[in-house]
């Protein structure tokens, strides 16, 4: 690898010419490349036509035909090594080093190991994160569809941690009963008109994922539902 370094500083070509072009020696037996007489001028002129932007490449391609220019083994130019050999930049200035070491190599496979193993731990994170949210979801809506019931069957104690989770800033004014909902729950009754609830979960998964999961720890500890 570091003596591709110091030959590409030094000036020499390291690979295989592209086509338009012929490896060879230099005066000091360097290795170097001259133009192909018989096919740069056809190099020279898809650059040329192409540069125009009249011609799309599947239509270069056909003239590149026509015109005669074929690989060193003799085969026509199809329309991806036509895309290959505009994109080449050999043909301005260009030489790239594509080799690698067997200890770079290594280093690199064991670098996407790693990365993989954390991705699949994170894919396995979400499951775990989104089963938990479909169950907290579940119990919400187990509660605020069987409210009164649960209500009415508690005894005082499950009654109050009823009252305390869903309404807030609950007081008595003029003899009626002031009360705020829970944000969560003047959702829910806000959207109660919903016919398709699976328009909204993942609206609910982004902006209520948190306050749904603890609402589920709250009735698990206080033994409601």
């Amino acid at each position: 690898m570091r003596s591709m370094h110091h030959k590409l500083e030094n000036g020499q070509c390291i690979t295989k010419a592209p086509i338009g072009y012929l490896n060879c020696k230099d005066d000091k037996g360097q290795s170097t490349v001259k133009l192909d007489e018989e096919r740069f001028m056809y190099i020279r002129r898809i650059f040329t036509e192409y540069s125009t932007g009249v011609y799309s490449l599947r239509e270069l391609t056909k003239k590149v035909a026509e015109w005669g220019l074929v690989t060193r083994a003799g085969n026509k130019l199809s329309n991806s090594r036509v895309h290959a050999l505009i994109q080449n930049r050999f043909y301005y200035g260009v030489m790239e080093l594509w080799s690698i070491t067997r200890d770079e190599h290594d280093k690199k496979a064991y670098e996407l190991k790693q990365r993989q193993q954390q991705i699949n731990k994170q894919l396995a994170n979400f499951d775990c994160a989104d089963e938990e949210f479909t169950k907290s979801l579940t119990l919400l809506l187990d509660l605020i569809q069987n409210a009164g019931l649960l209500f009415r069957s508690s005894n005082l104690e499950q009654k109050r941690k009823l009252i305390n989770l869903v309404f807030q800033n609950l007081s008595l004014k003029a003899g009626k009963v002031d009360y705020t909902l829970v944000k969560l729950f003047e959702l829910f009754i806000d959207e109660a008109k919903c016919s398709n609830w699976l328009d909204k979960l993942d609206g609910l998964r982004t902006r209520f994922k948190s306050e749904i999961l603890l609402f589920s720890t709250q009735v698990n500890q206080f033994r409601i539902l």
